[in-house]
């Protein structure tokens, strides 16, 4: 076990303990500010002990890149909303401080290097994201409407856009990746940017939902013959269309597919895995911060006998850094649902 393990590992059980020392001196040095802001103890608290999370992952996965790219997302969502840079800063300048307190030398000087790295990011020029929907081709007209229908409220008119369309599953494809993913992902795009609010967010999110529900129902299915995938959104995970799209896509291609649904217990897959067979276990995680999560869980999984069963990822939180999924301890990645049909069949391929 090298260096950046052993130090992975320390700051991972004494998370809790670093992330209550440096909200208590945050809210020491910075309360007026923070007042402000409406930073109380629980938020402050629950902000680092994300910044943390990200923080073990780049220390195990020996790369600065996860929490440099966590840092400037952070960075763009808080200047969108006027909270100064000063606080991201002062959070994370805190954060070095209490490490090099508490965790043993080496290792406190070990995470303290990947902190100034992250503090580094906070010095470049800011990019706005890039709109989502430049890369669609001839979808790009319709996903453009679409997504003016669901900022202007207008439902009916976004089913009626949608839902005539769909005449097979390749069309049904089709629209789901070159209209609905990306219509999505410039919804978290403009909610990012502080352009739209979280109720917006949720509204044009569930119109998505609801579409897709109604897609799903009128399309041919092959014989669900090539194996059976249980699919899951982890404890907390609360984005869900991503791997709702993916179960679809598997059933179009003769999976026989049981989803979850989101905010799953790792236990319960446990539970569930104990009493029957699948071929394959997917998980979707949309939130970087719901990293720990995943790594947890397929620890739990293969320390609870189900070593044989290969994990599949994906979703957002993993796009930035594609073998991510080696650190969180899965079988394979998939970023579209296209590739996770084709990922499964090999996953499930060698266990044959």
């Amino acid at each position: 076990m090298g260096n950046h393990q052993f130090a992975g590992i320390e700051l991972r059980k004494k998370r809790d303990l670093v992330a209550g020392k440096t909200t208590e001196k945050l809210q020491s040095n910075f309360k007026p500010m923070l007042d402000e802001l409406e930073l109380d103890y629980r938020k402050l608290y629950q902000y680092t002990l994300s910044d943390i999370d990200k923080l073990i992952l780049s220390i195990i996965g020996e790369r600065n890149s996860i929490l440099v790219n966590y840092v400037r997302w952070q960075r763009s969502m808080f200047v969108s909303r006027e909270v100064p840079k000063k606080v991201i800063s002062f959070h994370l300048e805190t954060l070095r401080e209490v490490v090099l307190d508490i965790l043993s030398p080496e290792n406190g000087q070990l995470v303290t290097g990947f902190l100034d790295t992250g503090l580094a990011v906070l010095q470049e020029e800011l990019d706005e994201p890039e709109h989502s929907l430049i890369s669609t081709g001839q979808w790009e007209p319709v996903a453009e409407k679409y997504l003016v229908y669901l900022l202007e409220k207008k439902r009916h008119a976004a089913f009626d856009e949608i839902i005539p369309m769909i005449s097979d599953a390749v069309t049904m494809k089709e629209v789901y990746s070159y209209v609905l993913v990306p219509v999505q992902r410039e919804i978290g795009r403009l909610w990012q940017l502080n352009r739209i609010s979280v109720a917006e967010e949720h509204y044009a999110t569930e119109i998505t939902r609801q579409i897709m529900i109604m897609l799903s129902s009128r399309v041919q299915r092959e014989d669900h013959h090539r194996g059976k995938i249980i699919s899951t959104c982890l404890g907390g995970e609360l984005h869900d269309l991503g791997m709702r799209m993916v179960n679809d896509f598997l059933s179009i291609e003769g999976y026989s597919t049981y989803y979850t649904g989101a905010n799953t217990p790792a236990v319960s897959i446990v539970q569930w895995l104990s009493k029957d067979h699948f071929d394959l276990l997917a998980i979707s995680a949309a939130l970087t911060s719901h990293l720990r999560m995943v790594r947890e869980s397929i620890e739990k999984i293969r320390s609870s006998g189900f070593t044989d069963i290969p994990v599949l990822v994906g979703g957002y939180a993993f796009q930035d850094e594609p073998d991510l999924w080696k650190i969180v301890g899965a079988d394979g990645y998939a970023p579209s649902a296209e590739e996770a049909v084709i990922a499964a069949g090999e996953l499930i391929g060698r266990q044959t």
